[in-house]
């Protein structure tokens, strides 16, 4: 959906030196798409947290699209994309 809109992004994109963004759109923003099975696991969303936070701290505007959302309600997620687009 972000190439069919014409918005330039990476994938894995190094931020910070120490995480892969899923999704990156210069300047600052770090799209992050988390699967279900990973990010349910024990201690997985203590780890979001503490990386989001830190992104945040350095700059980052950071966005978590779940898999469920991603598969069914993408056009939801576009909202939120655009949303942090325009807030720049």
């Amino acid at each position: 959906m972000l190439k069919e809109k014409g918005i330039k992004f990476k994938t894995q994109y190094p931020v910070l030196g120490k995480y892969l963004a899923d999704i990156f759109i210069k300047p600052n923003i770090v799209v992050e798409a988390d699967g279900e099975y990973w990010h349910n696991r024990p201690g997985a969303q203590a780890k979001d947290k503490k990386r989001n936070k830190e992104m945040t701290l350095a700059g980052y505007k950071v966005l978590r699209l779940k898999e469920n959302e991603i598969n069914n309600l993408l056009n939801n997620c576009w909202g939120k994309i655009t949303a942090i687009i325009e807030s720049k």
